[in-house]
């Protein structure tokens, strides 16, 4: 095609208005750390730039981005320079383009070599930050970021606050220089945490584990990024200086655990096109339990040497591949906001999308959490947004396209008045961010409130369901929780298909909910942030003193293990509440009652569920242990179970896994983070069988 024809110009302005565009786009994700689309997007389009390249390489862009890597290093830090480049990987999608890559790779090796007989290490690709550390016999001496992978960014002060990375290398033989390459990522559960505080504050929340490495690494204050919780996966060798060089790359990986630092459990040797696609298929059903973000599969040819002779083409290696999953992220228009109203009267916006699939699920809805949210994402009614479903959580609007901001785009303002009552809406006293219904007989929080009250794991009201509460609440035959134990029979039984058998029922069940345990009736009554195990910790702290719980002050509330100053002061605006205090008189007045005390004696007997019996366990043979219960243990919830735990003598049933943690208890579908924390920290992981066991020997 000549250059001067019409059509050659038009194709040489499309590919340099997509390599600008995709430059401009990898400026913000790798220099200020944010995702102006979406990873599929980007990856589509930068497949597509290269196509055009290929077919027509005498138009291409003579700097074009598919020859680059990263980006230029940020001016707030030193620059260094790497002393062998940080190249990039390639990405395939499919098995047609993963074989294809493999045969390339037999082919240059020669006839010796053929797809299914050469021998690859599978790696899970983490989502975070390449990092390179310079180590100088043995001594941590330098870590910097991959940059534009000749030059990169020094966060040596930031890297020695990561655990996982030694400041010397455990060997009495290092190397005189060694460069190892890894990931540095911020864990889910870190991350969860942090934007759980960030939101409780009205502090910007981190979009994804990515974003979140990259800004956490590149802070200008190390006590930030120590603040963070980052980890680090090794995974990969730059210069090597000394004797006895590793000759594989599973070999290289053993030196670095022994050495101290972190390699992923989940790399495996594998050998031809077969075994990476098995690994693929293995590692993307495990994907949503692993405590760590990763968006596909690296293969590696594990003979270094082989390494060595395939060499690199211009920003990549010709022995490693990654290959990516189905996307996790899309984008799609959000249509509208509406606010919803939950029991204790807190108003959550809720995006309103355009049906998009996201990681095999259709999404139309994702809550945004606060007012903080849409400021900080800086969202607009008929923005292009990015929809992130990360496993089986629920989805999250990461970020606006502002490249893609209609004229029509609208600001979001919050409901003056409440969305269900029409009541006036107030901020919560310590933050901006929250909006509260102030009508507490609001019917929207009046609904999820009732719900919660008769739920499982409250007071276990069987047969007093949404549909029923629903009901009643229409036909006005109840205004609060204390209402549901003076309905007559007659009441019940002129309610739709409720004949003598189905209002028995639901009378003996009421009966049965009277007699319960202090604790079960604390975490029923709804207090802000008052689950199970704070409701239990109460109880034992003021040995079952009812009344002396309703007066605490702030101050003695403190004093409980455990209990912070905004869960003491929740407990405190409860109970300073007459209409709150007239409400659990009448419930009491009904005739709910639980022991004056907790049962402490040795002989008190506990009946469980296992392999569907019934077991009497006697005394406390759980006592002043400290418990972890990850996955689903049937018959129970797991606010069943934690309470379960605790009247075994229990001293304590927490969310993560410690030094302190004596055991795990793992049910079904169990967290990785946890179970790999455990693993770490040798703490014993017993089924619910298996404690059962122990605790009927």
């Amino acid at each position: 095609m000549s250059q001067n024809s019409p059509l050659a110009a038009s194709l040489k302005e499309e590919m340099i208005k997509l390599d600008a565009w995709l430059k401009e786009c990898s400026r913000q994700y790798y220099e200020l750390d944010v995702s102006p689309i979406s990873d599929a997007e980007y990856d589509a389009q930068f497949k597509r730039l290269q196509r055009l390249e290929l077919e027509h390489p005498d138009l291409a862009p003579k700097d074009s981005i598919t020859h680059q890597v990263g980006s230029r290093p940020a001016k707030q830090f030193k620059t260094i320079t790497h002393r062998v480049p940080m190249l990039s990987l390639d990405n395939v999608f499919n098995e047609e383009q993963l074989t294809q890559f493999m045969q390339r790779a037999a082919s240059r090796l020669g006839a010796s070599y053929d797809l299914e007989h050469l021998e690859w290490v599978a790696e899970p690709k983490i989502d975070g930050l390449a990092c390179n550390l310079l180590y100088i016999n043995g001594q941590l001496t330098l870590a910097a970021t991959r940059g534009n992978g000749v030059e990169g960014e020094d966060v040596t002060s930031n890297v020695k606050t990561i655990k996982d990375i030694p400041l010397k290398l455990n060997t009495s033989t290092p190397p005189d220089l060694i460069e190892i390459r890894g990931e540095v990522y911020m864990p889910i559960q870190a991350l969860e945490q942090y934007n759980a505080r960030a939101r409780e504050r009205g502090q910007v929340t981190l979009a994804n584990p990515r974003n979140a490495a990259a800004g956490s690494l590149r802070q200008l204050d190390s006590s930030v990024t120590a603040a963070r919780h980052l980890a680090f996966f090794a995974y990969a060798l730059g210069d090597y200086q000394g004797a006895n060089p590793p000759r594989s790359h599973l070999e290289l990986l053993e030196r670095f655990k022994s050495w101290g630092l972190v390699v992923s459990d989940q790399i495996k040797k594998v050998t031809g096109l077969s075994g990476c696609l098995e690994f693929f298929k293995q590692l993307g059903a495990r994907r949503a339990k692993l405590p760590y973000d990763i968006d596909g599969a690296v293969y590696k040819i594990n003979d270094l040497a082989l390494q060595q002779r395939l060499g690199f083409v211009a920003r990549a290696p010709r022995w490693a591949i990654a290959h990516k999953f189905p996307a996790e992220e899309q984008m799609t228009v959000l249509k509208d906001i509406v606010f919803q109203v939950g029991r204790s009267g807190v108003i959550t916006p809720v995006a309103i999308l355009e049906p998009v699939m996201v990681n095999g699920a259709k999404v139309s809805r994702a809550t945004l959490h606060n007012l903080s949210e849409i400021r900080h994402k800086d969202l607009k009614i008929h923005d292009t947004v990015i929809v992130r479903r990360a496993g089986d959580v629920i989805p999250e609007v990461v970020s606006a396209v502002l490249a893609k901001r209609p004229l029509n785009a609208k600001n979001i303002e919050p409901p003056k008045v409440c969305p269900v009552c029409g009541s006036a809406i107030i901020y919560h006293p310590r933050s901006d961010i929250q909006l509260f219904c102030s009508n507490w007989h609001c019917l929207a929080q009046l609904k999820a409130h009732l719900e919660h009250f008769v739920s499982r794991g409250a007071m276990d009201m069987q047969g007093w369901g949404s549909e029923l509460i629903k009901e009643l609440l229409e036909r006005h035959l109840i205004k609060d929780v204390a209402d549901l134990f003076s309905l007559t029979s007659g009441q019940l039984s002129s309610l739709e298909r409720k004949g003598e058998r189905s209002v028995n029922n639901l009378i003996n069940s009421r009966e049965r909910a009277k007699t319960t345990t202090l604790t079960r009736f604390i975490f029923a009554l709804g207090i802000q942030d008052v689950g199970i195990v704070t409701a239990r910790d109460l109880v034992k702290h003021f040995n079952g003193d009812f009344n002396a719980m309703r007066r605490a002050s702030l101050e003695q509330l403190q004093e409980v293990p455990g209990i912070g100053e905004v869960v003491a002061q929740n407990w405190v605006d409860f109970f300073s509440s007459d209409e709150n205090n007239a409400l659990v008189d009448r419930l009491i007045a009904a005739g709910i009652t639980w022991q004056a005390a907790p049962v402490l004696e040795r002989d008190a007997t506990t009946t469980i569920t296992a392999n569907g019996q019934e077991i009497t366990i006697n005394g406390k043979p759980l006592e002043g242990q400290k418990l972890v219960v990850t996955g689903v243990i049937e018959p129970y919830s797991r606010q069943e179970m934690t309470e379960l735990l605790l009247k075994l003598g229990a001293a304590q049933v927490s969310s993560s896994v410690s030094k302190a943690t004596n055991l795990v208890l793992v049910g079904e579908n169990p967290g990785a983070a946890k179970m790999q924390a455990a693993e770490r920290l040798g703490v014993t992981k017993l089924s619910w069988a298996e404690l059962v066991q122990r605790l009927t020997k």
